[in-house]
Formats: structure tokens, sequence, C-alpha cells
């Protein structure tokens, strides 16, 4: 890994959905937690009592969420 923080956003857009699960599940889960946090894309409570699965499939989601409301509708 490199020292520049992961943006999950720019990641989902730019990796596969399974690059996207190997690269966030390869996080200890409190960074993980403290990214999403910081990315805004979670909340302490969304994360609570869950496994870092669990937090990856959330941060990846609410990512391609944020993606998709960005992209222009025709």
């Amino acid at each position: 890994m490199t020292d520049q923080p992961i943006n999950p956003v720019v990641l989902v857009a730019k990796e596969t959905p399974e690059k996207v699960r190997e690269t966030l599940g390869a996080i200890e889960l409190a960074e993980l937690k403290k990214l999403a946090i910081s990315s805004r894309l979670a909340t302490s409570s969304d994360m609570r009592g869950k496994s870092l699965k669990d937090v990856v499939e959330l941060v990846q989601h609410r990512a391609e969420l944020r993606l998709a409301s960005r992209r222009p509708t025709q």
C-alpha cells in the first residue's frame, strides 16, 4: 500500500468490484471504519457490531450509490 489514504469512491470508480473488496478487505477493521467515517460513507452507528466483511460491503455499496448520484441522467 502507499502512504496516500484510500478514497473508496475513486477506488470503486476505477477498479472491479473484486479488486475493491480485496483492497478494502486488506485494511484493518478499525482503520476501515475510520476511512468510512472520514469519507462520509457511514457513521459509527452504521458499523457497530459489523465484521470486516460487512463493513467492506457497506463501504463499497455506499461508494457505488454516491457515484450513481453523481452521474448525469439522460
